[in-house]
């Protein structure tokens, strides 16, 4: 067990001669990538503290992984420069951010932990799952609020100023498989894309996001997705075995048809969900659906489970874009709260 600090340019992780002390990288080890890329096909990376950090939009450090198993193993992307001893520097002016790249091609799992930021996110015990039971025979409809006459400003998805920032670049064909737990500390940021097309994120853990959290790649699985009171926008289609917890946070959905996973955990007057270049006239809400249409177009299915009462909604058009807030808290694994609807801002 033993620190290495990463040579700069590019090379193999298991090369002893691009690290700055010669060693070949072992089981305990902690890597530090400050600056440059490391490469790592083929390979089970087993009970690794691996710590990247760099302050340089332009010359982030990079990790390109090609059909590797994090095993066991422990990825944090700090908002820190490092010195050449391994240790952080603490002079790092607080209006910069730490960038990171992560590239991805084949298949790359990890079950353990990565961390965006300087501070991992406390993490939450869920209540056990329980299978819903509808009460509600047949549809009902949800009044659609007319838009304002003078639209209040919206806030602007602008990736944070401080912290780290971590771009996850999948290649085609490629897989990024979540067995354990990503967390996104506030000030941070997470980017999952996909810019060519044909790879996706499978979440079969858990993902935990304070700061802003980006997905722009198919996403499947059979996991859950926190946003607590930040922005969870994704970009692609999402299975319907997928989870969406909100928590005063504002989900944003580019494609809405395509969206079929499960929302829960909504609270009252934080919770919301934007549906990008989407018009609302009309809205039923039965069976845990809430269908939504323009005209006589179905233009969302949001699949909103629930324990005991359906949840109150209501629906503003706004700006070229349709925004649902819950006016009561429900939990599909707890009672209702009948709370009445704070002032809500968009």
């Amino acid at each position: 067990m033993s620190q290495k600090v990463w040579f700069g340019g590019v090379g193999n992780i298991n090369s002893p001669y691009d690290w700055i002390t010669p060693e070949f990288v072992g089981n305990g080890d902690t890597l530090t990538i400050g600056y440059g890329t490391v490469q790592a096909s083929t390979a089970v990376l087993t009970g690794l503290d691996i710590e990247i950090a760099g302050l340089l939009s332009n010359r982030p450090p990079n990790l390109e992984l090609s059909n590797v198993i994090l095993s066991s193993s422990l990825v944090r992307v700090m908002p820190f420069l490092f010195d050449h001893s391994g240790g952080y520097s603490p002079t790092v002016p607080a209006d910069m951010s730490s960038h990171a790249n992560l590239s991805i091609s084949g298949a790359v799992v990890s079950d353990n932990l990565i961390i965006v930021g300087n501070s991992p996110i406390p993490v939450i015990e869920k209540p056990p799952p329980v299978t819903p039971t509808p009460q509600m025979s047949s549809a009902t409809s949800v009044a659609v609020v007319p838009s304002p006459s003078t639209p209040t400003p919206l806030p602007s998805l602008v990736p944070p100023q401080t912290g780290a920032n971590l771009t996850v670049d999948i290649q085609p064909g490629g897989a990024f498989v979540n067995m354990g737990l990503i967390e996104v500390a506030t000030g941070s940021s997470l980017n999952i894309e996909a810019p060519s097309g044909g790879a996706m994120l499978v979440n079969n853990g858990e993902i935990e996001a304070s700061g802003l959290l980006e997905i722009s790649a198919h996403l499947t699985g059979i996991g859950v997705i926190s946003s607590f009171s930040s922005d969870l926008e994704i970009n692609e289609a999402v299975d319907s075995s997928e989870t969406i917890g909100l928590s005063g946070g504002r989900l944003i959905l580019s494609k809405p048809m395509e969206f079929l996973g499960k929302i829960e955990q909504y609270s009252t007057g934080g919770s919301t969900i934007e549906l990008l270049n989407t018009n609302i006239t009309d809205t039923t809400f039965a069976d845990f659906h809430l269908k939504l249409f323009d005209g006589t177009t179905i233009a969302a299915d949001l699949n909103l489970p629930y324990a005991d009462a359906p949840p109150e909604v209501s629906v503003t058009n706004q700006g070229g874009n349709a925004f649902v807030a819950f006016n009561t808290y429900i939990n599909a694994n707890l009672a209702p709260l009948d709370l009445p609807l704070s002032q809500a801002t968009f």
